[in-house]
């Protein structure tokens, strides 16, 4: 497979979290339309790397309408990049949702159904997805896309002892979310989560981005979820397979729940209430002999269909006539008594439920109703109403000087929301410290402000040693070189020593703000030397590989006289 690497121009971000950014691109060659998701440095372990590798070799040359077409893949030696070949009118399912509120169910069901044989395709090339939610599936022209199969599990599976926030942690099965490593049957888990949610306009389970609150809602002792009203039993059935916390629980294999949804999305009609349960049989105390009564049942049967049916019809005209039918109104975004008296105005009744914090819409008012808008309803129907409530104050800590897992332990904690800003190197801060913050310390601010960082990228003469994918003789080195803003220019010379040989890899004088990252594969048993204005900064020996990729560089500042500038 040829690496197109930086043949392609990138453009705007499109989406972000705190693995990857993905950015809408096009190709150098022939204009054509790509996305292209790179992952974060700081997760991107040795291991994590090789892993990426081999799972993208495998997905390279898969084909599938619902699966987004991997055109390539590659690593600089700090990043890892995907190069997706999808239209420039692709947009995350959540978007789509949040845009187009009315979407049909049937549509819903639908689009549910070309997901499942995407991921029923990746189960047959013994892949799964593993981090299936709305923002890793695209819609192109109303179809779904597949994207990221397996990249994020491996993340997620790698750091999982690290996160105890994740915004999309709701999709995770249980196996996942105790870290331990996920299938085909997690996609089912997080397919029911999905459909649920269409199907109901709420979350199966109390929404929360903590992996430990989330782990003790995963109990298999009680119902995974509130049933829904309109939902035929089938589907009920088929959600709570899904939705089983033991994956054990849930249908041996994607081919099986694919067939299992077939039956469900038959029978399943959203727009039919329930139908009304038979007449409890009424117990038979006749003490006449058993073949006489058979017979007289036998005889007064049909009778008693032809009464039955009659006076259930009187009674269905009756009532439907009677009590005129509704449909709820979208009250979404009105204070609680403008929503009040829109809905008394058609005869239905209100009633405060429950409120949650909101960056959307300001306290006192209405986030959602149940049930939902465009529902019909009879009239003197109980509408519950969710509204939004008042912010608490929270004290911004002084993150600069701690590591990245022990921001994201401490705002965890506290409720701060944390995201990076920007990586850079540094002369005195380690790698994956916080070098500075956009936000106060002390100041108090709402849980809806998000606390930007600056992480150090380490020092800026650093060697980061891989496995090497060419043979097992050598070492894939990634040496990260670099000047900061405030050093005068620098002669930098890379050189290898090796039987007693040397060989100059990189020399060139270099101004303020110049960076980059070279890659070698390298004999093991050499030694790597960068050298700043004749000055050794940082060297290495070129060992046998260590199960992750581990970083070297000088942390002895008095051989680095250039500090100081």
């Amino acid at each position: 497979m040829s690496l197109i690497k930086n043949s392609y121009i990138t453009q705007a971000e499109w989406q972000s979290d705190i693995f990857s950014t993905t950015f809408a691109a096009t190709h150098q060659d022939d204009g054509r339309s790509l996305l292209v998701t790179q992952f974060h440095a700081k997760w991107l372990t040795g291991d994590v790397v090789e892993r990426l590798t081999k799972n993208c070799q495998k997905l390279a040359n898969l084909r599938h309408p619902a699966i987004a077409s991997l055109l390539d893949f590659h690593f600089d030696g700090q990043h890892f990049f995907l190069i997706y070949d999808v239209p420039s009118n692709a947009k995350p399912m959540e978007t789509v949702i949040r845009t187009e509120r009315q979407l049909s169910s049937e549509t819903h069901l639908q689009t549910i159904n070309q997901i499942l044989e995407g991921l029923t395709a990746l189960e047959a090339h013994g892949r799964y997805h593993g981090h299936l939610n709305f923002m890793t599936v695209w819609i192109v022209d109303d179809r779904p896309l597949l994207a990221h199969a397996h990249t994020y599990a491996i993340l997620l599976e790698t750091h999982a002892k690290k996160i105890t926030k994740y915004t999309n942690g709701i999709f995770l099965s249980t196996e996942q979310i105790n870290g331990l490593e996920g299938s085909s049957r997690s996609d089912m888990f997080s397919l029911g989560v999905m459909l649920y949610i269409l199907l109901s306009h709420r979350w199966p389970i109390p929404y929360t981005q903590t992996l430990s609150e989330l782990a003790k809602s995963h109990i298999s002792e009680r119902e995974p979820f509130q049933p829904i009203d309109y939902c035929s039993p089938l589907m009920t059935t088929f959600l709570n397979t899904l939705l089983a916390t033991a994956p054990s629980q849930r249908f041996a294999s994607l081919s099986e729940c694919q067939q299992a949804f077939g039956m469900a999305r038959i029978i399943h009609n959203p727009e039919q209430s329930p139908p009304a349960p038979e007449p409890d049989e009424a117990e038979n105390t006749d003490t006449e002999h058993p073949t006489s009564v058979s017979k007289r049942f036998l005889i007064g049967l049909p009778l008693f269909t032809i009464i039955a049916s009659v006076l259930l019809y009187m009674v269905y005209s009756v009532y439907m006539t009677s009590v005129p039918i509704h449909i709820v109104p979208d009250v979404q975004g009105l204070s609680v008594s403008e929503a009040t008296e829109k809905l008394e105005a058609l005869g239905l009744r209100t009633k405060v439920a429950g409120s949650r914090f909101s960056i959307d819409f300001p306290p006192g008012y209405v986030l959602e109703s149940r049930p939902p808008v465009g529902r019909e309803v009879k009239e003197n129907r109980l509408i519950l109403l969710f509204i939004a409530k008042r912010a608490e104050q929270l004290q911004v800590p002084d993150f600069q000087g701690r590591s990245w897992t022990q921001t994201l332990a401490l705002a965890s904690e506290i409720g701060l929301q944390i995201t990076t800003l920007e990586e850079h190197y540094s002369a005195t801060v380690d790698r994956s410290y916080v070098i500075d913050q956009d936000t106060t310390p002390n100041i108090s601010v709402s849980p809806n402000i998000s606390v930007g960082v600056t992480i150090s990228k380490g020092y800026p003469a650093s060697m980061t040693l891989l496995p090497s994918p060419i043979s097992p003789e050598l070492r894939r080195i990634a040496i990260e070189i670099a000047v900061l803003p405030n050093w005068a220019s620098q002669t930098i010379v890379i050189q290898h020593l090796f039987d007693d040989q040397s060989q100059t890899l990189f020399s060139k004088v270099c101004e303020p703000n110049f960076e980059t990252t070279l890659v070698q594969d390298l004999p093991i048993g050499g030694r790597l030397r960068i050298i700043y204005n004749n000055k050794i900064a940082a060297e290495t020996d070129i060992t046998a590989p260590a199960p992750e990729g581990e970083t070297i560089s000088s942390d002895n500042e008095t051989n680095i006289p250039f500090l100081t500038f």
